[in-house]
């Protein structure tokens, strides 16, 4: 039987409260919108490979968006 995590909960307390982290990563207006369409993209792009789900549209959308967003998202 596996142990329990003991370390987890004090590793996001130290890395929720390092301060350069949370100021280089949030400095920019745009950086949560860019994770968002980044996680979206990649769960569309899981729905579609293991679903076949017909989605291809919405993860284009999603990802003209995040180029739009800002210019660095097209190497998403």
């Amino acid at each position: 039987m596996p142990r329990k995590f003991r370390y987890e909960p004090p590793a996001v307390v130290l890395t929720a409260s390092y301060y350069p982290l949370n100021h280089w990563s949030l400095m920019g207006m745009e950086t949560a919108l860019q994770a968002f369409w980044s996680l979206l993209a990649v769960h569309l792009t899981l729905q579609i490979a293991h679903a076949g789900s017909g989605r291809v549209t919405a993860l284009f959308a999603v990802l003209a968006a995040a180029v739009l967003t800002r210019m660095d998202m097209a190497l998403l």
